[in-house]
Order: structure tokens, then C-alpha cells, then sequence
């Protein structure tokens, strides 16, 4: 080796220099340390560091490059919409959500077709056919401008820079679906009437009248012609009058399509319309058999007829069914007696006349409240008495929860569907207790939805002996019906009669307080029975328990007379006296008039169980009879006489309220349940059942009056 390959490769030779068969002489060792490669014995120059830098340049650009392309592909496919800068017929829709796309379409299109025409020339007199009278397919158009604006990711930029471009749309293609009128007057002027072919349409058939060879116009031609110039004006294009002669020419095809769409009519079942109160009628499709009709067209000769049977789908319900179907039966009905003031009676006729006539289709829920209410003067209720704090008192409406509770007995007797329902806080006297409804302002309402598949109308009335009818008409295709009813009536607390001072009451008389009379407090179980139309029971479904609270009467003494009649003022309990006393001068042996009244005939209802009488003072709720308490006085001790009006008000007293609150949904079975069949009614001083699941009445709010 001499001294330029010495140098040429860095040093002497190994020692092991032979060649070996898998690498031939002077193949170098390309894992070799400090391997240099060569060509022809000379070292081959590595890459310079400038070059490395442009390479790199190089790969960020592309990788910068290709980063925002696939950003302009994301952002272009996370649209949720169409592209900027998109027109279709002229209206604009960039950047609209898919779901409005084809409205502003519709309504855009509408709109420049109402100031758009197009005019044919016919032996030289202008014709012009206005842009109402073509129809726009905005659906197509819209389904076409998807297809464009979606497809591969990858693509999604180059549809972006096109829409920025140039603007991104598709044609709305327009048809005229009914003979235009100017088209029919040229026919008229230029053509003979005997070479168009006439139809007329009965209510099975389409009868054709073949036209005849005679001078007329390529109809469907121009029609054709009309459409395209139409179609190119609505995209923004200039466009040229159509031409079009008139010529003797065999009698040419009508326009079946055209016909079709004249003599559709789309099948409709009859409904009932709340708001015109009146049936909308059925309709029968009709549809004409195109290939039926050209087929026998063209085996008709020039001026003869033919009939095409039209398809026909009759509607499943028929104007005649619905007619003799709607408010046909009386569903469940109820009957109370309305007592008390002239005041009081007003409000149930009045509250009662705003539910006359309303009628619920079905799933349309009734609230009391918002139907019949608000109960103010302004809507000419009066002041009558009703529960406020415990108190029997004179407010806005009192009365209207006589209305509630005889809809209420009402709805269980169909059978409807209770959606709120609260009792009174006292057992009331014109319905048998747990059958009752109370409101109060908007804390409590009562409601019930329609859960049959016919519309409902609710009928009231009130005769001339102030008794209220509720009746439900509705359609009762099976004959069922309702008998709700309560059992299991218990007293579970009797009322008494407390004794409180009062400075303006004269001496050695009694004044009963008129807003607080006597309650028992009573438990009752609700159930309502379904049977058959042959009477047969169905099913049984408890409904609740009510538990109406307790009040006891006040009377008013002068607090100088305590010891006359027995009262302790710390209990305010009276206790017997001296039966042979001698009564003050100036005592009253009887009772003054007004301290009861004769109660009014009994409500048509049927009572489940004994019921007590109303509320002589003209409450919302009975004065329960007092027989087991020992308030009995002496036949010598002076009777107290009654005030008609008390010089003021007395404090308010508490009353026992239960702390239960009430359930509005009636369960499936309470949790002791009670026999299936009613059980005879306990004595009134029967004890409540232990450990009892209660649904107590709700307690009287101050300032929400119950009526």
C-alpha cells in the first residue's frame, strides 16, 4: 500500500487483510468504527449544515401547510350548516342551520316569485304568465345543497375555498301544476276548442273527451319552455320571450301529471275542532291512476270518452261515525244542594257557568283554578262565608267549593283522571265526606285530565231550587260506569263548646262567636267501583283516607257572669250550677232569633254514610252535632241569647290541626286495608283505628282563604 492510500485511509491496514468470500476486496466495512465512505479510493464529503437547515424548513413548511389544511377540513366538516357565501335561486343562506335551511328557502323563493314573469309570444301578441303560478321544489333543492356541501373529510377544504370563491348552490327546479291562465286564453284565441282534450271528474271516475285534429297550440311545449325560462329568471339569468304558433296537429296528450295534482286529495279522518266547536269533515283520498288513464286515452278515438276509475281510500273515521259518536252519553253526573245566602248561591252559579260548555279533547287537563277562577269581585263574585285561619268568615268567592267538589263527584263517576284533589279542613255537608274538593287561591286547585279517546263537555246548571247539576258528555263505547263511595267513618275527636270573656256582652246573656261553630273530627275511606254494562263489578280501587280536622264552638260570656254559669276562665269549660237558681232580671228564657236557622232540604246525593247537618252561621262546612260532650244546662238556668252581630272581633283561637300532609294521588291500597264490601258505619264515638295511615285536610293559611 502506498503512502496516498495510507492517507486516503487514515492509517495502515489491519492485519487481517485477506479477502473473505461474503465481502470481496476493497468492500469496506460499513459498520466499522470511524467508517468513512468512499468512491474510488477517495472519501466522499458528508451532508453540509445548510443543506440539513433547508431540509428542515422544508419539513415544517409541510407540516405547517398540511396542519391548516386539515384545520380548513375540520372546520368546513364541524359545520352544523351550509357554507359562507351560499346562494340558492337567488336567496341567500349562507351560514344557516340545516333545520331552518328549507324554510328561508320556501319563503324566499315565494317572495321572488311573487314579483317575477315570464312572457310567451303567440302570432305576435305578448303573453305573460305570473310567478305565482309556478310551484318551487325547495325539498329537492335543499337535499341536492347537502350532498355538495358534505362528503369525505379530506375534501372539506376545497368545498370551503370554493363557496369563498365563486359561491356554493344548486337550482330550485318550478313546475306548473295547474294550466296557466294566459296559456289557456291563447289556446282560446289561436286554437280550435274542438283539438283539446277536456275531462270532467265525478266521484269515482275521471271521464276523458278525446279532442280532435284542428289548428292549436304544442301545449305541453310551451308549458316545458315556460318552466326552464322561469327557472333560469329565478337564478338571476337573462332571458328571451318564449315563441310558440299555432299549427293543425293531432290532438295532443294532456298533462296527467298536471290532472293528478288537480284531482289529489289526501285521505282525513272527521275530528272535532275545540276552537270552531264544530266536526271538521272526513275526506276520501282520491288519487288518478296516470297509466290506467293514458292507456285508455290512447285507445279512444278523436272526440270519444272514456272513464278512469279513480283509487279511493276511505278514512277510517267518517263524518256520519264522529256525528253519531260525539257527546252522545252522559259519562257521570252529580247533583248538590246549594245552601246558605243569596251571596253564596250567586258564587256557585257563577263559578259553575264558567266550566258550562268546555270541552276537553283528549289529554287536556281542567284546573279549577285557572278555568273558573280568579273568584274576585271584579269578576262579580260576591262575599259569602268560607274557612280563613280556622275561622268561618265573609270573603271574595266564598261558595265556589261546592262548585269543586260537585265536579269532583262528577269526574269519579266517569271514571276520568284525578290529577289534584285536596280536602276541606271540615267534613263538608253537600257531598258525602271524602268526596269533596276545596281550592284556594293558587296554593290549592283541582284538576283531572281527560283519559278517553273522544273529546268531553262539561254541562252545569243550576234550578230554580238552587240545585247544581254537573254532567260529563262524552263517548262510552263499552257501557261502563263509576259508583264512588265512602265507608269506615270514625270520630276521631269530638268538638266541644269553650266559653271566652268578651267586655261588650251584657250581663247574665250567652253569645255564640258565628265563625266558630262545632266540628268533629272524622276519618272516612274513599273507594269508586267500576262496573260493567250488565252491572257486574270490575274492580274496586281504594282511593284514600281523609282525616278533617276538629274545631270547637266558641260561645261569649261577660266576664262578670263566670261564676253564673259555671264557667272556669282557665279552662273556659262550663260546669252544672244550682239548678234552682234564681235568673238575673233582664234573662232571656229562649233563644233570640237568628241563633239557628232550619236547615235546607237534603242534597240529591246519596250519602255513604250518616252526614251532619250544614253550618247554621252559612259556612263552607257542616256544624257537627255535639251529643256526647256534657255541656246539658238546667231547665231553670237561664237560656243565652244570641247576638245577631258582636260589637267586635274576637282573637283568634288555635285549632287542632293534624300534621300530616294531604296525598293528591289516590294509592293503589292503603296501608290497612279495609274490606272490599262497606262495612256498617261505627257508632259516633267509636275510637280511630290504631296506627292508621291518615290523609289529613289541609290547615287554613291566613292569608289563602279557602272557600
Amino acid at each position: 500500500m502506498d503512502m496516498e492510500d495510507k492517507k486516503l485511509t487514515g492509517g495502515a491496514p489491519p492485519e487481517n487483510t485477506a479477502p473473505t468470500p461474503e465481502a470481496p476486496a476493497g468492500t469496506p466495512d460499513l459498520g466499522a468504527p470511524g467508517h468513512k465512505e468512499t468512491v474510488g479510493g477517495k472519501r466522499l464529503a458528508g451532508p453540509k449544515k445548510g443543506q440539513n437547515k433547508g431540509r428542515a424548513v422544508i419539513a415544517v413548511v409541510c407540516a405547517l401547510v398540511l396542519a391548516l389544511y386539515l384545520g380548513v377540513c375540520a372546520y368546513a366538516n364541524s359545520s352544523r350548516g351550509t357554507l359562507p357565501n351560499t346562494h340558492v335561486a337567488g336567496v341567500d343562506l349562507s351560514s344557516t342551520a340545516w333545520e331552518q335551511v328549507e324554510k328561508r328557502l320556501e319563503e324566499g323563493v315565494r317572495e321572488r316569485l311573487d314579483s317575477l314573469t315570464v312572457d310567451f309570444v303567440c302570432e305576435g301578441e305578448v303573453y305573460t304568465v305570473s310567478g305565482k303560478e309556478f310551484t318551487p321544489h325547495t325539498a329537492e333543492a335543499v337535499e341536492a345543497l347537502k350532498e355538495r356541501q358534505s362528503g369525505s373529510f379530506l375534501l372539506g377544504a376545497p368545498r370551503l375555498l370554493r363557496a369563498l370563491a365563486g359561491g356554493e348552490g344548486t337550482a330550485v327546479s318550478l313546475t306548473l301544476d295547474t294550466m296557466p291562465q294566459e296559456v289557456l286564453r291563447a289556446v282560446e284565441e289561436w286554437g280550435d276548442r274542438e283539438a283539446i282534450t277536456d275531462y270532467t271528474l265525478t266521484d269515482t271516475h275521471v271521464i276523458f273527451t278525446k279532442g280532435h285534429t284542428a289548428r292549436t297550440l304544442d301545449v305541453a311545449g310551451l308549458l316545458t319552455a315556460l318552466e326552464e325560462q322561469a327557472q333560469r329568471k329565478l337564478a338571476g339569468e337573462e332571458t328571451e320571450p318564449v315563441e310558440v304558433s299555432a299549427t293543425t296537429m293531432a290532438p295532443a296528450e294532456p298533462n296527467f301529471d298536471a290532472i293528478g295534482k288537480e284531482i289529489y286529495a289526501a285521505v282525513a279522518d272527521a275530528y272535532y275542532d275545540p276552537e270552531l266547536g264544530e266536526i271538521v269533515p272526513s275526506v276520501t283520498g282520491r288519487e288518478l291512476d296516470v297509466a290506467a288513464a293514458r292507456s285508455a286515452l290512447e285507445k279512444t278515438a278523436e272526440g270519444g270518452t272514456c272513464q278512469v276509475p279513480l283509487i279511493l281510500t276511505q278514512p277510517e273515521v267518517s263524518t256520519e261515525t264522529l256525528t253519531g259518536l260525539l257527546f252522545r252519553d252522559v259519562l257521570g253526573e252529580a247533583t248538590t244542594y246549594a245552601y246558605g245566602t243569596s251571596s253564596r248561591r250567586g258564587n256557585v252559579r257563577l263559578s259553575a257557568e264558567q266550566a258550562n260548555g268546555m270541552v276537553l279533547m283528549p289529554g287536556d287537563e281542567f284546573s279549577y283554578a285557572n278555568d273558573c277562577g280568579p273568584f274576585t269581585t271584579e269578576l262579580g263574585y260576591g262575599s259569602a262565608p268560607g274557612y280563613q285561619g280556622g275561622k268561618t268568615i265573609d270573603m271574595e268567592g266564598g261558595g265556589v267549593c261546592q262548585t269543586a267538589s260537585t265536579i269532583y263527584l262528577a269526574v269519579l263517576r266517569a271514571g276520568l283522571t284525578v290529577v289534584e284533589r285536596h280536602p276541606h279542613g271540615y267534613e263538608p255537608a253537600y257531598v258525602p265526606g271524602g268526596l269533596d274538593a276545596t281550592v284556594a287561591g293558587t296554593v290549592l286547585d283541582f284538576r283531572f285530565s281527560n283519559n278517553t279517546e273522544y273529546p268531553i263537555r262539561i254541562e252545569t246548571s243550576m234550578d230554580e231550587k238552587y240545585n247544581l247539576t254537573v254532567k260529563f258528555w262524552g263517548t262510552n263505547l263499552n257501557g261502563t260506569y263509576w259508583k264512588p263511595y265512602s265507608t269506615n267513618r270514625v270520630v276521631t275527636k269530638h268538638a266541644t263548646t269553650i266559653y271566652e270573656p268578651k267586655d261588650d256582652v251584657p250581663q247574665g246573656e250567652l253569645v255564640k262567636d258565628p265563625s266558630r261553630t262545632a266540628y268533629n273530627g272524622v276519618s272516612i275511606d274513599s273507594y269508586n267501583q267500576q262496573f260493567d254494562a250488565d252491572g257486574n263489578l270490575i274492580q274496586e280501587i281504594y282511593l284514600y283516607r281523609t282525616k278533617y280536622n276538629s274545631r270547637n264552638a266558641v260561645v261569649w260570656y261577660n266576664p262578670a257572669d263566670a261564676e253564673l254559669w259555671g264557667i272556669d276562665p282557665a279552662t273556659g269549660i262550663r260546669t252544672e250550677v244550682d239548678p234552682n237558681a234564681t235568673p238575673t232580671p233582664g234573662e232571656s228564657q229562649e233563644p233570640q232569633p237568628g241563633e239557628s236557622e232550619t236547615p235546607p232540604p237534603a242534597e240529591s246525593v246519596p250519602p255513604a254514610s250518616p252526614q251532619p247537618t250544614e253550618d247554621p252561621n252559612g259556612g263552607e262546612g257542616p256544624d257537627i252535632p255535639v251529643a256526647p260532650t256534657p255541656t246539658a244546662e238546667p231547665s231553670a238556668e237561664p237560656t243565652p241569647e244570641v247576638s245577631d252581630q258582636p260589637t267586635d272581633q274576637p282573637t283568634d283561637q288555635p285549632t287542632d290541626q293534624p300534621t300530616d300532609q294531604p296525598t293528591d294521588q289516590p294509592t293503589d291500597q292503603p296501608t290497612d286495608q279495609p274490606s272490599t264490601e262497606p262495612t256498617p258505619e261505627p257508632t259516633p264515638d267509636a275510637e280511630p283505628t290504631p296506627d292508621a295511615e291518615l290523609t289529613p285536610a289541609p290547615d287554613e293559611s291566613p292569608d289563602q282563604p279557602v272557600g
